[in-house]
Order: C-alpha cells, then sequence, then structure tokens
C-alpha cells in the first residue's frame, strides 16, 4: 500500500501496469492460449497466396501475360512484405498487446483488400497516359511498376507485418525459440499453400474473381475477429470490475473513500465520497486491512458485481 501526494490511498498487487517484457504471459497462465495465434497466421497466408493469385490474373489482362508481368508482381509483393516485416519487428519491441494490434493489422486488410480490388478496376485501366505510344521497354517498364506499387504495396505491407506480430503474440517463456518461429512459420506456410491452390484451382473457375477477392476480405476479417474478440470481451470485464468501499482512520478521523479494481491493480482508492455498498447486494463480498506509514489504518470492503 502507497499513500499519494495528495493524502490518497494506493493499494496494489502486483505491477500496477503491464511491461513489454510481460506481454501476453497470461497465455502461460492458461488465459490465452496460442492456438488462435496460429489459426490467424495460417488465414493470413491463405489470404496473401489468394490475393496474389487473384491479382496477378487481373493485372495480367492489363500488363500482358508474360513471365515480365508475372516477375513484377512477385517483387512488389516481396517488397512489401519485406517492408511490413521490418515494421511489424520493430513495432512488436514496445506494444504492450501484440494481439490487439494483429488484429488490427488483419482489419487493415479487409480495407486494403478493397482498395486494391478498386484500384484494379477503376483507377489503373484509366490513368492519363497510354504506354502503347512509347517504343521504350523502360519507360514501361517503370510504368507497371508504379501500377503494382499502387495497387498491391499496402496489402503486402500489412501481411509481412502479421508475421512478427504472431511472433510477439505466442507466450515464449521457457519455450525453444526455433521451435516457436518454426511452428508460426509452418502455420503461415500451410495457410499460404492451401490458399494458392484453393483459389487457382475452385474459387476463381468456380466463382470468379470479384467472388474471390470477396473470399479474402472475408478470410481476413475472421482473422482480425479471431485474435480482437478474446481481448475485446476481457476488457469489456474489465469495465465492469468491482467497487470497493475503503474507510480510513487517520489524525483527521474515520473517512470514506472510493476504491475502483483495475486490470492489473487489486484497487485504487481515491477520496471522492461512495455509500458503502450493502453486503446483501449480490457477489461475492471481501474485506481487508491496509496500514498506510503514518496514516493510519484503512479497512476496506468490496462487493462484486
Amino acid at each position: 500500500a502507497e499513500q499519494g501526494p495528495s493524502g490518497d490511498l494506493v493499494s496494489t498487487v502486483g505491477s500496477t501496469a503491464p511491461s513489454p517484457s510481460d506481454r501476453d504471459d497470461e497465455g502461460a497462465k492458461g488465459l490465452a492460449p496460442s492456438w488462435p495465434v496460429y489459426v490467424a497466421i495460417a488465414l493470413s497466408g491463405l489470404a496473401a497466396l489468394g490475393a496474389e493469385v487473384v491479382w496477378t490474373r487481373l493485372l495480367s489482362l492489363m500488363l500482358g501475360g508474360t513471365v515480365y508481368t508475372f516477375s513484377i508482381i512477385l517483387a512488389v509483393f516481396l517488397a512489401g512484405l519485406g517492408i511490413g516485416s521490418t515494421a511489424g519487428s520493430y513495432l512488436s519491441r514496445s506494444i504492450v498487446r501484440p494481439r490487439l494490434w494483429l488484429g488490427f493489422c488483419q482489419f487493415m486488410l479487409v480495407a486494403a483488400i478493397a482498395w486494391t480490388a478498386y484500384m484494379i478496376r477503376e483507377s489503373l485501366p484509366y490513368w492519363p497516359i497510354n504506354p502503347s505510344l512509347s517504343r521504350d521497354p523502360w519507360l514501361n517498364f517503370q510504368l507497371d511498376v508504379a501500377r503494382c506499387l499502387w495497387a498491391i504495396l499496402p496489402a503486402a505491407c500489412l501481411w509481412g507485418a502479421s508475421f512478427p506480430l504472431a511472433l510477439a503474440s505466442i507466450p515464449s517463456r521457457g519455450q525453444d525459440p526455433g521451435r516457436l518461429v518454426g511452428g508460426v512459420y509452418a502455420a503461415n506456410t500451410v495457410g499460404a499453400i492451401f490458399g494458392a491452390l484453393a483459389f487457382s484451382l475452385l474459387v476463381i473457375p468456380l466463382a470468379g474473381t470479384q467472388w474471390a477477392e470477396r473470399a479474402l476480405i472475408g478470410i481476413s476479417a475472421a482473422a482480425a475477429f479471431l485474435m480482437c474478440a478474446p481481448l475485446l470481451s476481457r476488457l469489456r470485464a474489465t469495465a465492469v470490475a468491482p467497487r470497493c468501499s475503503l474507510s480510513v482512520s487517520s489524525e483527521d478521523g474515520v473517512r470514506p473513500v472510493r476504491a475502483m479494481q483495475g486490470p492489473d491493480t487489486s484497487f485504487v482508492a481515491g477520496r471522492d465520497h461512495e455509500p458503502t455498498p450493502s453486503p446483501s447486494q449480490e457477489g461475492s463480498f471481501v474485506a481487508g486491512t491496509l496500514s498506510p506509514p503514518g496514516r493510519g489504518a484503512g479497512v476496506g470492503a468490496c462487493i462484486g458485481r
């Protein structure tokens, strides 16, 4: 128990704020299992390779169905993966909730896939540049690269950032780093294999590219929901945490204070007056005694709602 500068009583159990070194350590306690991360990164790999198949088919109609076109698309895609992976690795060192960021990244992919679909259909064909008027291959190459960068790069960067965020989302205390990285990489690779085969052999031939892009959006949304739903439910449970009433006896006499239970604290008491809840209310009744240095004893009661 500690006494604040304004005379308020602050009682904590453990650390009052999570640090990056302790992030997602709840997985080791059984509160945050690792399987949703593996499923989410597998869905991310499935969507990434499925999107590459779909967008290569669409862009080849505009740039030409040649190896040269496929090389440009692949180079832009790999560049985006590298940029996103670098940014995600730096980000994962400082964030506290990597699973929430991984879910946010998948949610942003929904918008990025829609962006690419719109650019390929409504923007790139109508650029005020006619490459057929020039016989310079270097000029056509620059134009094709610019088109691919404009359409594909945002989604590729987000897929690249997903991998380091998935690594940071799995509790690694006591685990072999090689086994951890290998498991995440294997899940992502298996998803990518299924995505490439499913979209090239089933989705596009049976439903067409338009429905294939809708399927990509649905897969990314499912991965985002898988990551964010448990955390949002936990935050909601924290928002309705039990209120505690605390009576502190000091030189000035006994005064009631208000205590709120936080996500990482036992309770935090302030000077605000609040009626003491009746033990007859529903919930669990917890009582304790605090002795702040030099201020007398404090007796608290907490009723869970």
